[in-house]
Order: C-alpha cells, then structure tokens, then sequence
C-alpha cells in the first residue's frame, strides 16, 4: 500500500481503498482527529505505549476489540503527561473476516450491535455519539469497562472451535469453521459462555448472551449455537479455521482473553473456576 497499492475488502463489503500510510506512530496520531487501534492483543502493550506519547489533550482513542483492560492501561499512562483523552473500549470489532494477503480482505459480516464503554466514565456519551457518527447506529452503552471486560466472545469461542478442531490447525488443512461446530461443539461453547454469564452476575453486570453476540454479528434468527452455525454454513458465510496452531485462537486468545477472565472469576469470590484453567 505503501507503493501505492489498493487495500482490496471482498464479500459483505466490495470496494477499494488508498489509506494513508505512517511511517511512525507519532506522524500517525498527530495528523489524526482520532485514533482507532484495531490489531490482535498481543500487540496491545506496545502500541498503548506508544499511542501515549503523542496523544494530545482530548483526542479520542477507539480501542477496536478491547482486551486485557487496556484502557486503563493507557489512561494510567496519559496520567503520567497530564494528558485527559477519552479511551472508548469496544466489546468486539465491527466487522468480520479474514486477511488473504497484505492488500486483500475478505469481509464476512459487518456487526449490527458493538458493546462500548469509556475510559473516563463521564466521556460515554460523547463516545458514543462519536462511534455513532463514524461507523452508523450500531452501538450499545456498557456500564464501565468491567462490562466490556466480559462481553468479548471471541477467546471463549476460540476456545471451544480450537480444542476441538485442533488436529485440523496442526495439519495446516483447510477447514470450514462454521460447518465444523458440531452440536457436541456448540454444547461445550454454550456451556462456557454459561460461566462468562455467572462471573458477570457475580459482579451486578448484564451481559450479552453468546446467542445474542451471533445473532448481532452475522444477522441470525437467535437459535441454538451449532444450529445457527449450521445456518452460517448454508448461506456460505461461515468462514475458514486457522490452519497452524501458531493462531490468534491461541496465541491472543488465551492469555489476552481468557487468562483475565480466570482472574476475574477469582475475584468473585473463587465460586467461578472460568474453563478451569486455574
């Protein structure tokens, strides 16, 4: 892109795109109204602290799918330089897909319903009006960032497609993911997003059910887990599984996604063992 290619997007979005191209994170901030950080967890860390040395006195960042409580992260940083800029924390990302190659994207769905809230909590409704007017009428108002901390999916479910997949991602086969969540599958994801749910009552929170989270993301008739993956499959939009166990499933997922929702099961007064992997 950076030579002038197109950034190509296929499938629920058709078009072309020049952005941009930074070549450092300060000549990417200082010449944007706002800042989107949308990359895997794993990078978070680094990005966060980069981002903090050049955000400027209210410039709103948009973390695009908040994890690992980022946010606080980053306005523990702010802090430090006596910066105040409201951090709005996305539950998921708006779009689903898959990179088929550095300038090539293929979009499966774009979300109807996105989880937010804001770091500060004073800052949620210009947050929202913001995300709002950028990305369209798609967008829910959390209660605090705890909220968001459990209404991610995304490591729960990777965590059940992945165990059970698992001999298929070594393999390197190309495999269908929607077509492979069996019903044993979809009983196993349900019954962690059973735990997800307990935890955040635990702590006086409502959250989206894993039905709802499908229903919002691919536009689905609320069902069953493998019954709307099975739908998924039919309508020829169920997408492909990693094909290396070296995948975000794993190497996001777990330590950015489940580990703090271990941890979070733990401060709810150790009745909630998430997954067991404590």
């Amino acid at each position: 892109m950076a030579a002038g290619s197109p950034l190509r997007a296929t499938m629920a979005i058709e078009a072309n795109f020049h952005p941009g191209v930074a070549y450092s994170a300060g000549e990417a901030i200082t010449e944007s109204d706002v800042v989107m950080l949308a990359m895997p967890a794993n990078a978070h860390k680094m990005v966060l602290e980069a981002t903090a040395d050049h955000l400027g006195e209210g410039q709103p960042v948009i973390i695009s799918s908040h994890a690992s409580f980022g946010a606080l992260y980053l306005s523990r940083l702010l802090a430090e330089r006596r910066i105040r800029a409201p951090i709005i924390a996305w539950g998921t990302t708006l779009t689903t897909g898959r990179k088929i190659s550095p300038t090539e994207v293929r979009v499966n769905s774009l979300r109807s319903k996105i989880d937010i809230a804001t770091v500060p909590e004073t800052a949620l409704d210009g947050g929202h009006d913001l995300c709002t007017r950028l990305f369209g009428d798609r967008f829910a108002k959390r209660d605090g960032l705890l909220a968001i901390a459990l209404s991610n999916l995304n490591p729960q479910n990777h965590l059940g497609i992945a165990l059970f997949n698992l001999t298929r991602m070594e393999r390197g086969e190309v495999w269908g993911q929607a077509e492979n969540v069996t019903p044993a599958v979809g009983r196993v994801m349900e019954a962690l997003d059973a735990e997800r749910l307990a935890i955040a009552h635990e702590f006086g929170l409502s959250v989206r059910t894993i039905r709802e989270h499908y229903a919002f993301s691919y536009q689905l008739p609320v069902a069953g887990v493998a019954e709307m993956n099975a739908e998924l499959h039919k309508r020829g939009n169920g997408g492909f599984g990693p094909a290396t166990s070296d995948s975000r499933y794993v190497l996001e997922d777990a330590p950015f996604g489940l580990w703090p929702t271990v941890l979070l099961g733990r401060l709810a007064g150790g009745r909630r063992r998430f997954t067991r992997l404590d």
